[in-house]
Formats: C-alpha cells, structure tokens, sequence
C-alpha cells in the first residue's frame, strides 16, 4: 500500500480515531491489527511469514541465558541461520541457482534447469534485520528480552516503517512500545508537516523525475542524446534520494502521529565531503547496521590496514547484495568499496595539508560525481545499459552545452533546480525566514497551501509510483 495512495489515507485515517481513544495494551491490539491489514494488502501469504519469523526470533531468545555464554551463543547463532535462510529461500533462491550455480554446472558439463524468480516479499530485507538486531543485542547485553510476545510483535510489524524502512533497532523502539503511549499537539503538528513535507517529496519531486527524465532515458539509453542521458545520471540520483528520504520522512511523521519517534535515515547526503561521510548519511539505518554488526564484527579497523581494506569491501559487497539479487547491485557496492578504500589510502599517504587546501564545494561535487555513477547500475536493466550512460559524458558538445540546455523543457530546467534548491538550500533558507519563530497559524497556512499545491499537481503530472526500495 503506498503511502501516496488514496487507499492509504482512507486506511490512516480509519486507524487514528479508534487508535487514539484506546488504552494501554489496547493500543499495541489496534496497531498489530493495523499492521498486519497494511501488509496483506500486499499479500495474505506475507502476513504468515512475517508471523513466523516473528514468532521464531521470540522463542530463540527467550532461550538465552545471560549467565550462560556458550548455551546463548548457540541461540543468537540459531537466530543468524534462521533469518538468512528466510533471504536466502524468498529472496536469493533464484539469484543464486540461476545465476551462480548454473553457470558453474555448465562449465562442468552439467547443465542445470532454470527456476522462476519473481519478486521477494515487500519489506522482508528490513524486518529480517531488525530481528536479527534484536537478538544480536540481548545476546551482548546491550538489551534486555522482550516479555511480552504483543509488544515484540507491534515491534516488528509496526507498518509506518515496516516495507522500506527505517530499520529501528530493538533499543530505539521496545523501551517505546513498553512505555505509555502519549501524543501530544507538538508530536501532531511536527508528524504532519513531517508526513506533507515527504509526500511532497515522494509524489512530485521523485516522481515527476521519474517521468520526464528517468525512465525514458533508461527504458532506452542507445535513443538519447549525449545530454540527455547525464542529465537523467543526475536526476535519477535524486529521484532515488527524494523517493526513499520521502518514504522515511511520511514514517517518522506517522510514527509520530501515533505516539513514537523513529531514528532519522537521512541527512542531506549529497552535501557529503568524503564517501566515508556519505554513509554517515545516506540510509542511517543500514550503514549503521553493516557497521555495528557486520564490520566491527569482522575486527574493523583493528587488524592492520590490509585486514580494514578487506573489511570494507565485504561489507559494501553484502550491502550490494542487501540491496538486491543481481550481480548490477553487487558490483554497485564493490564500486563503493573501491572509493572507500581509495579514500583511506588517500588520506593515509597524502600530505593533510592538500586535503584541507582542497575547496569543500570541489570535494562535494566529486564526491557527488562519483555517487551519481555508482547509481547507474543501480537503475540499468542490463550491463549493456552501462556503457551508453558511463560515455555520455565524453560524448557531449561542450562548446554548445549551454545552448542544449535553454532547448530543453521548461519544467525540466524548474524541476532540477528544485531539487538542487531543496537538498543543499532549503535549511538554510528557514534559518534566513526564521521558520521556527513562525506563529503556529503562519505554519499551517504555508503546509496547507503546499497541500494544495499537491492535490492539483499530482494527479495531472504523475502516477502512483511504487516506492523504489519496496522491492529492496
């Protein structure tokens, strides 16, 4: 169900009334129930393995006993086995056969038959991991169990960030849900104008870059224009960060709206000096989970330099593969992992007194050049599809470039100076227009006009676009 759908807001809004007048354990009731409505819609067969693989995490861990290491080691590698052979059997199955073991079968002269793929169930690589996070930190001691099955359950299905996102970790939520429940005027205000402020995002910034830039150029990248094709580079590095930034903001809002507040996943990326500072904050949520679980747990940076070297291209390839089952996503983060290391040995072998002389503005738009490349495979439907958009940029008339660009459209022109505007400007722009001195009457006539804006513009410009990570 997407958040921009008219279904949802009838959904959300047939939540609300009953989920604001209940009480206590009724609440955590109401919103189970909620959840569990919100994710059949995707599918009824959905519904019973996220039961399971809740109700199998819960079991696991309430067989660990903290004074006995060995015995909880067992359970907390149970738990590991069990929600990686859930990746493993609906998400890689067919990745993995097909497209890993097949070609090793050929060579051996033992062709093997193809198995269907099809699309994993919506929001599986999110829930697996905040259970797998959970059971991690009890067995480190860092939490403790949850008593309670409803509020493990309300934990792991709550449905504003159960399909894309965040993933909220046990420590940031279950003390939440054990709590009592309050939501004051503040928390509805700041949830709204967080909910407007990301379907603003979602629905006509992402989508319309979608429309008029995006898909056509990738649908068919050996029929664009040299320009045209580094611009839809450029423009679908936004599409991706205003679609998935717009799904985080509406689940913060939401979450907010109902009583909790959820970790922030994004943090103007994009304005990044470094590739190590970019994934401090792009996708919080993951980057800090592959470090606290994955590389820290590899021995990070305490081995020596070749053993961090290694570290890190591990955990960028298993963030590719998080990501999905294609070797496009693979080697997205293998690119990664080469800027990291690069970036390492850089500042390890160059004189500090280079890297600070450098311009922060030079540093962010390479750093910048260099992501919007690596999102290429991300978005291709081919490695063929590599080579049109990677020779672009050698391939333009730069002597004539800015007479191309007055030729294009003028909402194009409009829509990418939003964006340039809204991701590196727009916090500066409410510090200058004091937007927190604003009198609560001013701010809702600014949300409401810009929700009006909304339900005139998005009908006519855009589609119900699904959420780009949903198939994540």
């Amino acid at each position: 169900m997407n958040f921009t759908h008219p279904h949802f807001l009838i959904f959300l809004a047939l939540f609300i009334v009953p989920y604001s007048f209940a009480k206590g354990k009724w609440k955590h009731i109401i919103l189970l129930i909620a959840s569990y409505i919100f994710y059949a819609y995707f599918s009824l067969d959905f519904c019973l393995l996220l039961f399971v693989s809740t109700l199998a995490d819960f079991i696991i861990v309430k067989q660990m006993m903290p004074k006995n290491t060995l015995k909880s080691k067992k359970w907390v590698c149970l738990s590991i086995v069990f929600n990686l052979a859930l990746l493993g059997i609906f998400k890689y199955k067919s990745f993995l056969w097909n497209d890993c073991l097949s070609p090793l079968f050929l060579i051996l002269g033992h062709p093997l038959m193809e198995i269907e793929g099809g699309l994993p169930p919506v929001g599986i690589s999110f829930f697996t991991f905040q259970t797998m996070s959970y059971s991690i930190d009890v067995y480190r001691g860092k939490i403790n169990r949850s008593q309670s099955f409803l509020q493990f359950a309300v934990y792991v299905s709550m449905f504003p960030q159960l399909v894309a996102g965040p993933i909220v970790r046990a420590k940031d939520l279950l003390y939440q849900i054990n709590e009592k429940i309050v939501v004051c005027k503040d928390d509805v205000v700041y949830g709204t104008e967080r909910f407007v402020w990301g379907f603003f995002k979602k629905a006509c910034i992402a989508d319309s870059l979608a429309i008029l830039l995006v898909d056509p150029a990738f649908s068919s990248p050996e029929n664009q224009t040299p320009l045209r094709l580094c611009l839809a580079m450029v423009a679908y590095s936004f599409q991706i960060y205003f679609d998935f930034s717009g799904y985080s903001d509406m689940a913060i809002g939401i979450g907010r709206l109902i009583g909790f507040k959820f970790p922030e996943n994004f943090s103007h990326p994009y304005q990044s000096k470094s590739f190590s500072e970019f994934w401090t904050r792009w996708h919080i949520s993951l980057s800090s989970w592959l470090r606290d679980y994955l590389y820290i747990s590899m021995g990070g940076n305490r081995n020596g330099l070749i053993r961090t070297l290694i570290n890190l291209m591990i955990t960028m390839l298993l963030g590719g593969l998080w990501h999905g089952a294609s070797f496009l996503f693979v080697f997205w983060g293998f690119m990664h992992g080469c800027f990291l290391i690069i970036e390492k040995l850089w500042v390890m072998f160059v004189p500090s007194n280079v890297i600070k002389k450098t311009p922060s503005f030079v540093k962010t738009i390479f750093v910048f050049s260099c992501i919007t490349i690596c999102w290429v495979p991300f978005r291709a439907q081919s490695s063929s599809d590599l080579e049109f958009f990677w020779m672009a940029p050698f391939h333009l008339n730069w002597y004539g470039l800015f007479d191309q660009l007055l030729s294009l459209k003028l909402d194009i022109l409009i829509l990418l100076g939003i964006c340039i505007f809204s991701h590196f400007f727009r916090n500066r722009a409410q510090m200058f227009c004091r937007y927190d001195k604003w009198p609560f009457e001013f701010k809702s006539i600014f949300w409401a006009c810009l929700l009006f804006f909304m339900v005139h513009y998005y009908p006519d410009s855009t589609q119900t676009i699904p959420f780009i990570y949903f198939r994540f």
